[in-house]
Parts: structure tokens; C-alpha cells; sequence
């Protein structure tokens, strides 16, 4: 019998890029997780590129629950990072 394992953070709100990075970290070397639910977290585009990156490499996830759209970033946290190209 093999055991599988879920990880459960619908509706905690308290995942952010770094958790997220965290946690496909955990993804990548966690042989029996089947299954994450991470909707209704802070996970920004960053840390969904991270989950997608975990996933490519996990190969026993078989699900994955996000919100239908990635929060919301501010058009001001990249401004000073335009200015330094300009």
C-alpha cells in the first residue's frame, strides 16, 4: 500500500511569493504528494512560476486548485525597475 498525501491552504491567505517558492520546493522533492490546493492565498505571478517550474519536476502530483487569476500586482513595483533600464 502506498501512501499519498495532500497539502491543504485553501482559504489560509497567508502563502506569498516566498511561500510559494517554499512550498515548490517542497513540491519538487515530496515523491507521494498527489494533490495541493493553494486558492484564495497572495500568490502572485512570480510564485505561480515557481509552482509551475516544481511541478514540471514532481511526478506524483496529479492536481493542483489555484484561483482562476493570479492576485493583482501593483504597475508601481515595477516602475523602479523600468528606470533602470532607461
Amino acid at each position: 500500500m502506498t501512501l499519498q498525501s495532500e497539502v491543504l491552504l485553501h482559504g489560509a491567505q497567508t502563502v506569498n511569493f516566498p511561500g510559494a517558492v517554499a512550498l515548490a520546493e517542497f513540491i519538487a522533492e515530496s515523491p507521494r504528494l498527489v494533490r495541493v490546493d493553494i486558492r484564495e492565498n497572495d500568490i502572485k505571478t512570480g510564485g505561480l512560476m515557481a509552482l509551475s517550474l516544481s511541478l514540471k519536476v514532481s511526478q506524483s502530483v496529479t492536481r493542483i486548485d489555484v484561483d482562476r487569476e493570479p492576485k493583482k500586482e501593483s504597475v508601481c513595483v515595477f516602475i523602479p525597475l523600468y528606470n533602470n533600464y532607461i
